[in-house]
């Protein structure tokens, strides 16, 4: 991994800040609309359940394909996931600005969704990358802070838009960012990237990954306005069981897995899960590896 450390800081800090920015701006979508729901709701004659899909759109598709997102990120680097990402994202802000109908809105907002994914799959890949050891730690802060700071600033900055402006310069807005955003990034982003030993993806997996996550966010998220007992609510529940239990068995049986399931079958790497000493305990960063172990653990 030492090959594609980049040592020029000016370089190393503008790939951060381009990554950083695209994090900010993928989460500010998932709140932006939250204000502007009302708005949205009068002028197209929406019931508040279907203004709800403004925001739900978006995050059924950003949440759901980001595992996929990252085992392609692995086959073709995080560069072209990034970018491509960003391009969709842009464009379908576009899009969601120029509609003045429900359902083309809904569809631009899982487009933006799935752009949103894309960044969201890889921003942490740049820093473990292309970083030196004792920069990365504060470099994936620095990215999840700025992720977290979208999610703070959305409905603030959709309220003020919205108030002063038009509900969509809240999309509008993202394409001249989004655009300078990608071309710094065409000439920042580095283009080398680790060959993984097996380039087959597992699409039958990732599908049902999708699938499972796509009806169990939508019944959670759904459960409050409809029931436990509503027929939709028991269908994609069930639904997320049977994609799930696909999933499991797909990814147990295949060569080349979206998710290597068995590592969770080391006890290390079970413990350094659910042990007060692992990613949720306070001593979750104190969990070590040797670069060459993390290469063979990211590449096997």
């Amino acid at each position: 991994m030492a090959n594609y450390i980049i040592t020029n800081v000016r370089q190393q800090w503008i790939m951060l800040l381009v990554v950083c920015f695209g994090a900010f701006m993928g989460n500010l979508d998932a709140t932006i609309v939250n204000v502007s729901l009302p708005t949205i709701s009068q002028e197209m004659n929406l019931s508040p359940s279907f203004a709800s899909w403004i925001v739900l759109a978006y995050l059924l598709f950003e949440t759901a394909p980001i595992m996929a997102f990252g085992k392609l990120g692995d086959l073709i680097g995080p560069r072209r996931v990034f970018l491509v990402g960003y391009a969709l994202f842009t464009l379908s802000s576009l899009g969601c600005g120029l509609t003045s109908t429900f359902w083309p809105l809904i569809a631009m907002r899982a487009v933006q969704g799935v752009g949103g994914a894309m960044i969201f799959a890889v921003m942490l890949s740049f820093a473990a990358l292309y970083l030196p050891v004792e920069k990365r730690g504060r470099a994936m802060g620095l990215t999840t802070m700025a992720a977290s700071l979208g999610v703070a600033m959305g409905p603030t900055v959709g309220g003020l838009i919205t108030h002063y402006l038009d509900w969509r310069y809240i999309f509008f807005i993202n394409v001249p960012l989004g655009m300078i955003a990608m071309l710094i990034g065409h000439y920042v982003l580095p283009r080398e990237h680790p060959t993984a030993q097996d380039r087959r993806f597992d699409i039958f997996g990732a599908s049902c990954q999708i699938l499972l996550l796509l009806s169990f966010v939508f019944a959670i998220n759904q459960v409050h306005e409809k029931g436990w007992a509503s027929p939709v609510i028991v269908f994609m529940l069930i639904a997320s069981l049977v994609f799930g239990f696909l999933f499991i068995y797909r990814e147990l049986h295949v060569d080349y897995p979206v998710l290597s399931l068995r590592l969770f079958s080391r006890r290390n790497t079970l413990w350094s899960r659910v042990s007060k000493n692992g990613v949720f305990g306070p001593n979750s960063l104190s969990v070590k590896w040797a670069p060459e172990d993390f290469e063979k653990r990211l590449w096997s």
